[in-house]
This record gives C-alpha cells, structure tokens and sequence, in this order.
C-alpha cells in the first residue's frame, strides 16, 4: 500500500528553527537528555548528526510524524527527511555558523540514508553501535510533543552551536549588498585565483543553488564521478542538467566531446560556464549542433558576471533576498570542495 504522508512546509519548519535558535542562545535551561544525545551522536558517522537534527526539527513542526521517516509513502505519517534537510536544515545552519559536521548541500542523499524508506537496525553501515544509538535517539524523538520538540531542538542547536571545529561558520551578512557590487566581486573573486578550478566551480554551484533544489558539486578530478561534469543538477541515480566549469580557455572541440559524452549517458541538458578572461568567442553553431547531431540542449556562458546575471533572473526568490543568498550559498560551496581558508574570508570581505 502507497500512503502520501505528511508534507512540511519549508516557511514553518524554518520558524520553528528560529524560535529554537532563540532558545538555545537564552540562559534557559534546556533537557540535558538532548544535549548529551547531542554530544554522543557527534561521535559517529558525520552524517548522523544531521539526521538527528533533521528528525527533532520535523517533530518540532509537525509532532504527528515519524520520527524514523526518511521517505513519504511507506506510512501515514511518514515525511521527506532528505527534503527537509537539503531544503531548511542545511542552509539554516550555513547562515547562522552551525555545525552539523557535514558540508554537503544533501547531508541525507549519502549512506547510509538514500537507498531506504526510514532509519533502522538493518541498515549496512560501518558501525552497528553507532546506529543502534541513533536508532535509539531517533525512537525517543518519536514520543515528543509541543514544547518538549522544541525544546530537544534548540538543545541539539546548543550543542552544535558550541563545536569549536565548525566546518559551516558563515559570518552574518548584516544588509543586502549592491547587485553591481557583488558582481564585480565574483568576477575578481574568480579571476585574480583560480585555486586549480575550485574558485570557478564553487562560484557556478552557489548560483545555482538559487534555482534548482538539487544540486550536487564535487571535488575537483574526484575519481568517484559517475557522470560527465562539474556541477549535477536532479535526482542522483538520474541528473537532468550537467554543467562544467572551466577556468581556462575552452575549445569547440572539449565543448563538442562533452556533450557527446552526456548523450551516452543520458543527460539532455547541458551547460558550459567559461570562466577564463582569456575565452575566444566560440561559434553559435555549437548549440544547435549540440541538438541536432545529440539531442542536447546546450547553454554556453562566458564570463561569471553572465552567470550571476542569469541565476537572479531565473531564480523565484526577490531580488534583495536572492543577492544575499547568492553570498551564503557561494561561501557554503567554497567549504565544500575545500577551498583554503583564505578563499573564504577573502569571499566574505566586502559583504560584512
């Protein structure tokens, strides 16, 4: 039997999470349960910590739901945890420096989470006590209610809060910059150094995170790749957009060869940022090349000021609020695929 299940709204979930990071910042005393819980799950598989967190923040908002749930449809109250992560957990917790030990954009699209309907004792993974913990705290989580979720969240939030090997800080952005300004700073941003790549990539993934809700980056020449491209957009086992992202001069001839590749491969959208200030105008003809000869259709971009002018068209969000996040989401993907430290302040610089 297929049941709907319960759908989060994103506006809610994202209030109760500022009423609990109040919380957490106030003197009150919070149910030491949690924060040992808390604490304890910092211990084991990275991914764990935001599965615990993404659990006491559906209860909070909705104290119907499962709190074994990572899927709808293998019960009544079952919930998108994965959704509710990728969608508010994540970008909550990049805006306001938490620390949920992981740096991806999809913390739940990764083992042992993905390929099942919810959390249990027979999942494969590398450490059975582990789960069998988080299986525990996942199950007391199932009987809160009211306050009593929303108290367990804010004390998870304390606890991450106060890890001092935050891997997710982001210093406030305290008022929306200038358009033209945060233009002109992503193209020198990426000009003056490229990091091997990493500048270019990072800088197209946080612009398309405004558009699209999966998004997936990966280091640079990671080996694991299963498909062609820097930048993935949709579900993982089927990507509908591939997008590479190139910090030096491309040829027709690399453009040509990469969309040969997607068409082996099944993808039928595709883009190519080049990034280089050295890039010669390449001929339209690719395009329409592209479909005819593939069945791909292929978007060619030059320079990154084309691609933040195009992320803030297409994107749903207003225009003050998407050039604020462009920020975030720039800043997020830069952790992700490592860049040094000094890549992050110097991103930041001119924004706080």
């Amino acid at each position: 039997m297929q049941f709907v299940g319960i759908k989060i709204a994103d506006s809610a979930a994202r209030a109760k999470l500022e009423g609990a990071l109040q919380l957490a910042l106030s003197d009150a005393a919070l149910p030491k349960s949690w924060l040992n819980r808390t604490r304890r799950i910092a211990g084991s598989q990275k991914t764990f910590t935001p599965m615990l967190g993404t659990a006491l923040l559906a209860k909070a908002t909705d104290d119907s739901v499962n709190a074994l749930a990572l899927k709808t449809g293998n019960s009544h109250n079952s919930y998108s945890a994965r959704g509710l992560a990728t969608k508010v957990l994540v970008p909550f917790c990049v805006e306001h420096g938490i620390n949920l030990r992981t740096t991806g954009a999809e913390p739940l699209n990764n083992q042992p989470f993905f390929r099942y309907e919810s959390v249990d004792r027979h999942m494969k993974v590398q450490s059975q006590s582990d789960l069998e913990y988080l299986v525990e705290c996942l199950e007391a989580a199932d009987f809160l209610r009211g306050e009593r979720a929303l108290e367990a969240l804010a004390a998870f939030l304390r606890v991450r809060l106060e890890d001092p090997a935050s891997e997710t800080v982001l210093a406030a952005v305290d008022s929306t910059p200038d358009l033209a300004g945060v233009r002109a700073h992503a193209i020198e941003f990426t000009t003056i150094e490229t990091e091997g790549g990493k500048r270019g990539q990072a800088a197209v993934a946080g612009l398309l995170d405004l558009v699209f809700d999966e998004v997936r980056t990966s280091r640079i020449n990671d080996p694991s790749r299963r498909f062609s491209g820097d930048i993935l957009v949709g579900p993982t086992e089927r990507p509908i957009l591939s997008v590479e992202v190139r910090q030096k001069p491309v040829t027709a001839t690399e453009v040509e060869q990469f969309v040969a590749r997607l068409e082996r491969e099944g993808i039928r959208k595709a883009m190519v940022a080049m990034l280089s200030p050295a890039q010669r105008s390449l001929s339209s003809d690719l395009e329409s090349q592209a479909w005819s000869r593939h069945r791909v259709h292929l978007e060619l971009l030059t320079g990154v000021g084309q691609c933040v002018d195009l992320a803030l068209l297409w994107t749903a969000l207003p225009l003050d609020e998407a050039v604020r996040h462009l920020i975030v989401r720039v800043h997020y993907r830069l952790q992700e695929i490592e860049c040094q430290a000094m890549s992050l302040e110097l991103w930041l610089a001119p924004f706080t």
